[in-house]
């Protein structure tokens, strides 16, 4: 039975989501995630050019303009984020089946695992934190946590607004590096409350090249989620990629009747995996929704 099948502690492990192209052409074979660049994101307020309100001096509209997007290309072209999700923190173990784990998030293989086609990823998280931050602080401005979630808050106002003052005394690319200490969260650690679902957590690197980087896995990987739709064909690649990874488990996320449930790589053949959602004896069964109306 893999380590992370019991929801023992929701911060014990991290989440990514891939297809099973980029699982096994790139990133199992090399051991590396990529830390890819802010502007490719998927969110428009992370893809889309952002427009800063300046506050002071007397800009023409054509200088307001230029400063506009050298601010914009130098706060996205040199930003890499890597990105995960987590447990339901509200979880715990009060519910049976797979609901609210990472590597059981429906909409996630929808979008991100090739349709149930690809795998999810599982870290452990302190272990890939120690990597991460050793391989990426020495490059540059490090900064972690969690995404959080609203819809043009009041903060905004500040976190999109230049003071013309710091330009002049740092100069554009020190008054944006400035900017972004202090309105990271803001900036690059806020999305719209249609993303909400995903419980992203992410790490963003402030580093001079506008390329990405690279984190190895190797110490923190412990396990590959198939899903529901990867093709058999390709497990011999999965048991071959398997052998170079310790500690590390291989299972299947099966949906039956909407329901995920955890399914070990190697049951034998006949075999039948329960579900774990089942109804003690003598409980109290729930009664049946209540009927909609029909409409002729």
């Amino acid at each position: 039975m893999p380590l992370w099948f019991d929801l023992e502690d929701p911060n014990r492990y991290l989440y990514h989501y891939t297809t099973r192209q980029a699982a096994l052409g790139s990133i199992l074979p090399t051991g590396e995630l990529r830390v890819g660049l802010f502007r490719y994101m998927n969110d428009p307020r992370e893809s889309k050019d952002w427009l800063f309100s300046v506050e002071g001096g007397n800009q023409s509209a054509q200088d307001f303009a230029a400063l506009n997007l050298e601010a914009t290309a130098l706060a996205k072209s040199t930003s890499k984020i890597i990105s995960f999700t987590c447990d339901d923190p509200l979880l715990g173990n009060e519910q049976f089946g797979e609901f609210g784990r990472g590597y059981a998030h429906s909409a996630l293989w929808a979008h991100y695992g090739g349709g149930h086609s690809g795998v999810c990823l599982v870290f452990d998280r302190e272990r890939l934190r120690e990597t991460v931050k050793r391989t990426l602080h020495p490059k540059g401005r490090l900064y972690a946590g969690a995404v959080t979630y609203a819809d043009a808050p009041a903060d905004e106002i500040d976190a999109f607004t230049l003071l013309y003052a710091d330009v002049e005394r740092l100069g554009i690319d020190g008054a944006i590096e400035e900017h972004i200490a202090k309105w990271h969260p803001a900036l690059f650690f806020r999305k719209s409350r249609e993303w909400e679902n995903e419980r992203e957590y992410r790490w963003l690197l402030r580093s001079p090249e506008p390329v990405p980087e690279f984190v190895s896995i190797r110490d923190s990987l412990r396990g590959l989620v198939l899903g529901h739709d990867f093709p058999r064909a390709d497990l011999d690649t999965v048991d071959h990629i398997s052998a170079h990874f310790s500690d590390f488990s291989v299972v299947w996320c099966k949906w039956e009747n909407g329901i995920p449930k955890l399914i070990p790589r190697d049951l034998p053949a006949g075999a039948i995996a329960i579900n774990a959602r089942f109804w003690a004896a003598g409980a109290r069964r729930p009664l049946p929704p209540p009927s909609l109306e029909v409409v002729s």
